[in-house]
C-alpha cells in the first residue's frame, strides 16, 4: 500500500492516473524551481511521482496555503514541505507545525509531510508528532548529502553515520516515522535494530553521468535502494532537463528493476 495519496476529499478532485505510470518511490525535489518550472513540469511529471517536495524558497512568496494549492493544482498526488523547522522550545515549535497543518484564520489543506530538523532534540520531536495529530506526518532531517566528512567532524565531531544512528535512534524514541538523510548513510538506520522500522526519505542520488551539483556524497539509484532508501528524493536531473518526462522515466525503470531484482 502506497504511503502518497492521489488526493484527500478536502482537495480538488484530481484526474486519474494510471497506476503504471506513477512512480511512487519517487519523490521529485523541486526546493528552488521557480513558478514558470512548475507550470512546464505540470501533469506529465508532477502527476507520475509519489510526492513532491517543496521548500521555503516556493512557501514564502506566496500567501498562506497558496504553495501547497498551486503545486496540487498542477497535479502533485502529494506534498513534502522541506521546512526544516528548528526552534529551542518545544511549544513554538508544535506551534510552527500547526500552522502547517491550518487554524481557524487561514483553513487549508495541509501538505502529507513537513520536515524538521535533528536539532529540536527529543522533546521538540514529541512535540512535533503530536501538533501534528496525524494531519500530516513530520520527517526529521538528519544529515546531508551536500556535506562532506570534514562537514561532520566539523559541526559533530563524529562521522556522518554516527549523527546518522544516533538521531535516527532518537526519532524513533519520540514517536517519528519517517527521516530524511544521505541515500549514502541510510543503511546505517536500516542495519540498527532501534531504528530500521523508519522509513527513510534518500537525497544525493544521481544516475552516472549526471551532473552532482552541489551534493558532496551522492549514489547511484541502484545503490540507494540497496542501502535501503524507502523513497528516492531526486531533483535537477529531472527539474532542469531538456526533457524531463524522458530523465523521469529513465529514473522509473531503473528502480523497478532494482526492486524486481
Amino acid at each position: 500500500m502506497t504511503r502518497f495519496a492521489s488526493g484527500r476529499e478536502a482537495g480538488p478532485r484530481i484526474a486519474a492516473v494510471p497506476e503504471r505510470a506513477v512512480i511512487e518511490k519517487l519523490v521529485l525535489a523541486i526546493d528552488q524551481t521557480e513558478v514558470a518550472d512548475i507550470l512546464r513540469l505540470g501533469r506529465n511529471v508532477l502527476s507520475r511521482v509519489g510526492c513532491v517536495k517543496i521548500s521555503t524558497h516556493l512557501v514564502q512568496r506566496m500567501p498562506p496555503g497558496r504553495a501547497f494549492e498551486f503545486v496540487r493544482n498542477h497535479r502533485a498526488r502529494s506534498i513534502f514541505y522541506d521546512a526544516r523547522f528548528v526552534d529551542d522550545r518545544p511549544d513554538n515549535l508544535a506551534a510552527d507545525i500547526r500552522v502547517v497543518c491550518g487554524d481557524s484564520r487561514v483553513p487549508m489543506r495541509p501538505p502529507e509531510f513537513v520536515s524538521v530538523h535533528h536539532a529540536v532534540g527529543r522533546k521538540g520531536l514529541a512535540a512535533a508528532v503530536k501538533a501534528a495529530q496525524g494531519r500530516t506526518e513530520v520527517v526529521v532531517f538528519l544529515g546531508s548529502s551536500n556535506w562532506e566528512p570534514e562537514d561532520y567532524d566539523a559541526m559533530h565531531d563524529a562521522s556522518a553515520e554516527d549523527v546518522v544512528r544516533k538521531w535516527a535512534r532518537i526519532a524513533a524514541d519520540a514517536g517519528v516515522q519517517s527521516v530524511m538523510c544521505a541515500a549514502a548513510d541510510a543503511w546505517v538506520i536500516k542495519d540498527d535494530p532501534d531504528c530500521r522500522h523508519l522509513f527513510v526519505y534518500g537525497t544525493g542520488i544521481r544516475d552516472l553521468g549526471e551532473q552532482v551539483g552541489e551534493h558532496k556524497r551522492t549514489v547511484s539509484p541502484e545503490l540507494a535502494m540497496r542501502n535501503g532508501v524507502d523513497y528516492c528524493v531526486v531533483g535537477s536531473p529531472i527539474v532542469s532537463a531538456h526533457d524531463p518526462v524522458a530523465v523521469l522515466d529513465r529514473y522509473g525503470n531503473i528502480m523497478r528493476r532494482r526492486k524486481r531484482a
